[in-house]
């Protein structure tokens, strides 16, 4: 997968999973300890590559796992991490 479709994925993946949860950025820096200003970058596509350890953080603090934000598609709906 290219950069830049695995940016757009990962944006998708993480707005929609915040909505569906009723998150905004703020909210998601104070649980998953990222800051706020980096998850709107992410959002707005302007951070092209996150780091690992800030996609884990998110995916833990939204109960999800990172490749449910990496992936090309809706992210699999009420998955609790183990």
């Amino acid at each position: 997968m290219e950069t830049n479709q695995q940016q757009t994925a990962i944006a998708k993946n993480l707005k929609r999973v915040m909505d569906d949860r009723g998150l905004n950025a703020l909210q998601l820096s104070m649980d998953s300890r990222v800051g706020s200003a980096l998850i709107g970058r992410i959002l707005n596509g302007k951070t092209k590559n996150p780091q690992i350890h800030t996609l884990q953080k998110l995916a833990t603090a939204l109960e999800i796992t990172v490749n449910d934000l990496l992936v090309d598609g809706d992210p699999v709906e009420g998955r609790r991490v183990v």
